[in-house]
C-alpha cells in the first residue's frame, strides 16, 4: 500500500472524528499555529489534579476539548511543566489517543507550580470559574476549523458512496483472481464482517467495508507483487485522486422569505397637503431656459414697479446693506420671468400695470400698499 493513499486514509478518518489537525506528507499529526494558539488561551476547567498530572477540559460553541498537563522533576529541584490536547481517533477500527503538545514552561523550585501553570495555561478550579468567558467565543480560528472539517466529512459521506461501492466489489473480485491466497483473505474478510454486525441501510456501510478491507490489504502485502500489485496501487490511486478533486458546492445565500403582500403595488406616501401626487424624477426635468441677451433694462423694472403719481426715488440703495434693492431681482430667472411678462403685457413696448395688491419697495424692505 503506498504511502500517500494511507496518508489519505487517515484524513479521512482525522475528519470523521472531528480533529482539529491534518496528516502531512509524512503522515505526521500536524495542527496550525494559530489554532494552538488559541487552544493555549482558551479558558479551561481543571477536572483532576495529581502532582504529576493536571487534566482540564474546554468547550467552544457545541464542542469540548481535553487537556493534560505532564509535570517532570528536573535538575536544581526545577520543574517542566507541558501542556497537551488529548483527542480520540478512530483510525480505520482502531481506537487511538492523539497528544499534541501546545506549550511547555520551566517552574523553579521558589515558585508555587499551580499558580505558574494556572497562569500559562489558562486554568481555572470552578469557585474561580465565576465572570470568565468560559464558552469561548472568541476563539474564530479553533471555531471556523471545526466547522469546516464537519462540513468536508459530511460531504464525503454522500460523495464517496458510490465510490466506496465500487472499491470494495473492484477489490474483491482482483482477491479472488489470485488462487489460494486469495481465497484464504476472502475468508478472513467475511468473518471481519460478521464479527462487525454492519448495518447495509448505514450509509457508511460501504465506506465500513472499504476500511475492513484495505486494513486486511495493509496487514498482508507481502503476500502480492507483480501485475495483481500494479493494479491494486491503480486503485488505490484513483481513488485517493478522486476525493482530492472531490468540491463541496458553493452554498448559496439565503434571500429573505416575502411576506404576505409585499408583490402588492403601494400607495404613494402622503407628502404635506398633497395626497397621491407623483412627481417625476429630476434627471426628466427639463431645465429652464434663460436667453440672457434679453435681460430688461433697470429703468424698466423701476417705471414698471413705480405706482402712478409716486416718486421714483423710492427705489433707491437700501442703507442698511448698502447695495441696491433690485439685486435680487436681477437674477437670471426673476429677469427672465419679468421678460415673458413684458413681452406678453407690454404692448408696442407700453410700460407694465401692477395690480393693486403689488408691493412696493422702500428703504425699510417690502411694503404692502
Amino acid at each position: 500500500m503506498e504511502n500517500d493513499y494511507l496518508v489519505l486514509l487517515h484524513n479521512l478518518d482525522a475528519g470523521a472524528s472531528s480533529l482539529l489537525g491534518e496528516f502531512d506528507a509524512s503522515d505526521s499529526y500536524v495542527i496550525a499555529d494559530d489554532i494552538k494558539q488559541e487552544l493555549i488561551k482558551a479558558n479551561k476547567l481543571i477536572t483532576e489534579y495529581k502532582p504529576d498530572k493536571i487534566t482540564a477540559k474546554a468547550t467552544a460553541g457545541s464542542y469540548s476539548f481535553d487537556f493534560a498537563v505532564y509535570v517532570q522533576l528536573g535538575e536544581q529541584n526545577k520543574k517542566r511543566a507541558t501542556l497537551f490536547l488529548i483527542e480520540k481517533c478512530k483510525l480505520g477500527f482502531v481506537e487511538k489517543e492523539v497528544l499534541t503538545l501546545l506549550k511547555s514552561v520551566i517552574v523553579d523550585g521558589s515558585q508555587n507550580l499551580m499558580n505558574v501553570v494556572k497562569k500559562e495555561f489558562s486554568l481555572f478550579v470552578i469557585d474561580e470559574s465565576e465572570g470568565i468567558d468560559m464558552a469561548n467565543a472568541n476563539l474564530k480560528a479553533l471555531l471556523a476549523r471545526m466547522a469546516q472539517v464537519a462540513s468536508r466529512s459530511k460531504f464525503l459521506v454522500g460523495e464517496l458512496h458510490d465510490a466506496d461501492k465500487a472499491y470494495v466489489l473492484k477489490m474483491l473480485g482482483l482477491i479472488k483472481g489470485t488462487g489460494s491466497y486469495g481465497t484464504r483473505l476472502l475468508a478472513q474478510f467475511k468473518n471481519m464482517m460478521r464479527a462487525k454486525h454492519l448495518d447495509k441501510n448505514d450509509p457508511k456501510y460501504w465506506n465500513s467495508l472499504k476500511n475492513m478491507l484495505d486494513k486486511l490489504l495493509l496487514d498482508n502485502s507481502l503476500l502480492f507483487n507483480g501485475k495483481v500489485k500494479e493494479r491494486m496501487d491503480e486503485m488505490q490511486k484513483g481513488y485517493r485522486d478522486m476525493v482530492l478533486n472531490a468540491k463541496e458546492p458553493k452554498k448559496e445565500e439565503s434571500k429573505p422569505k416575502k411576506k404576505k403582500g409585499d408583490d402588492k403595488k403601494k400607495k404613494p406616501k402622503k407628502i404635506g397637503a398633497y395626497e397621491g401626487v407623483k412627481f417625476k424624477p429630476l434627471d426628466t426635468v427639463k431645465p429652464i431656459k434663460i436667453d440672457f441677451g434679453k435681460i430688461i433694462p433697470l429703468d424698466d423694472i423701476k417705471r414698471a414697479l413705480t405706482p402712478p403719481g409716486s416718486s421714483s426715488s423710492r427705489i433707491t440703495s437700501n442703507p442698511r446693506t448698502n447695495s441696491s434693492v433690485f439685486s435680487g431681482l436681477m437674477s437670471p430667472i426673476y429677469t427672465s420671468n419679468l421678460d415673458r411678462s413684458h413681452r406678453r403685457r407690454g404692448r408696442g413696448g407700453g410700460r407694465i400695470t401692477p395690480t393693486p395688491s403689488a408691493p412696493t419697495m422702500g428703504d425699510g424692505g417690502m411694503e404692502r400698499m
